[in-house]
């Protein structure tokens, strides 16, 4: 169970530092039960950039880029911490469009290049637009955290189809 909490946790803040930037969401994120609702992902505010913007920083990399194109844009981010116990645990995130589901797995295109089948089980989380596997469709956008390696999707966070129509701040 503590297993299952501390993937969440991480998938998460892993997730909020991809997409929203380290300075607006990591405070929100460290207390929010599913990442997806409180950081605007999905409801009717959509991304937090369609309200506010990222911050600047991150923002100079959206300036040029069109709105319906900043996803594949994001292709991975790795956490490392360490538990109570001062063991390393590392997370791994990665963004793609789903090519396919099952039960058991899903095989994600990934934005980066080539494709990646992740393990699908009782454990993993699922945010966004997806509460189970069976939300999750062919050609959603998703982003995938895996912890220490494994095979393994620790989270699936369905974006659908990602299309991100806020306007980018400070540029």
């Amino acid at each position: 169970m503590r297993r299952m909490v501390l993937a969440a946790a991480v998938s998460s803040v892993v997730t909020a530092l991809v997409i929203g930037g380290v300075g607006v969401l990591f405070g929100h994120l460290m207390v929010a039960p599913r990442f997806a609702e409180a950081a605007g992902l999905v409801g009717a505010g959509g991304p937090p950039w369609q309200r506010h913007g990222p911050p600047p920083h991150v923002a100079v990399l959206f300036r040029d880029i069109p709105a319906g194109e900043r996803f594949q844009h994001l292709e991975s981010a790795q956490l490392t911490m360490t538990d109570k116990d001062a063991k390393v645990v590392t997370f791994d995130l990665v963004a793609g469009t789903v090519k396919s589901v099952s039960g058991s797995s899903l095989e994600l295109e990934l934005n980066g290049g080539g494709t990646r089948v992740f393990q699908l089980d009782a454990q993993t989380y699922y945010y966004g637009h997806a509460a189970s596997v069976t939300d999750v469709k062919s050609g959603d956008k998703a982003l995938v955290s895996t912890m220490n390696g494994a095979g393994s999707a620790s989270a699936v966070v369905d974006l659908a189809d990602a299309q991100w129509s806020g306007r980018p701040s400070g540029g």
